[in-house]
């Protein structure tokens, strides 16, 4: 009878140990994490070009970006959503240190793509079709530089290019350099 409820307990205790380390596996297991809401604030306004290059812009750091809005002072966009959206970046000042554009969709953190590279990334025009949202979230790159020696003060050059929002809604956009935190806009995208 002692030999049995030892069995018993052995086996118990073989049980524990096992579950004990099945869930600590489970527990320990790298999980990639879901993009998460962005708190993005209020949409920012348009403003005027101070070197009077470019339409009415939203203002980053010593950047405007124009071409997202057409009336001046709405804060979207007036491209269909399933194409991308032709922004100008051009500097209004002097750049020393690179900058980085970075963006994210503000209802779940969704990495916003640019195209500042040679040509477009589809075939636009009037009988192009809308780009699905999956290809327009893998298309392009997560961030765009804007190289130092670039603003008005000394002839600088603008960057033409695109930035492929996947779906109406709010969008923030920042701006970084050397480390530091150079702004912010917020963007909407599409019918508010």
């Amino acid at each position: 009878m002692d030999s049995s409820r030892s069995d018993s307990r052995v086996s118990r205790l073989t049980l524990a140990v096992v579950l004990g380390a099945i869930v600590s596996a489970c527990s320990s297991a790298t999980v990639t994490p879901a993009a998460t809401a962005t708190p993005c604030g209020t949409p920012s306004s348009k403003v005027a070009d101070p070197t009077g290059v470019t339409s009415l812009g939203y203002r980053l750091g010593p950047l405007i970006l124009a071409g997202v809005g057409t009336d001046g002072t709405s804060p979207s966009s007036p491209r269909p959503i399933g194409a991308p959206t032709k922004v100008v970046i051009h500097p209004v000042e002097k750049i020393d240190q690179p900058i980085t554009l970075s963006g994210a969709r503000c209802s779940d953190g969704q990495a916003l793509r640019f195209w500042y590279r040679w040509g477009t990334p589809f075939i636009l025009g009037p009988g192009s079709t809308p780009v699905p949202e999956a290809v327009l979230v893998s298309t392009g790159d997560t961030s765009v530089e804007i190289r130092a020696g670039g603003g008005a003060a000394n002839g600088g050059v603008d960057y033409t290019g695109y930035m492929l929002f996947p779906t109406t809604g709010t969008y923030r956009v920042r701006a970084q350099s050397a480390g530091r935190d150079l702004g912010e806009v917020v963007l909407i995208v599409g019918a508010p």
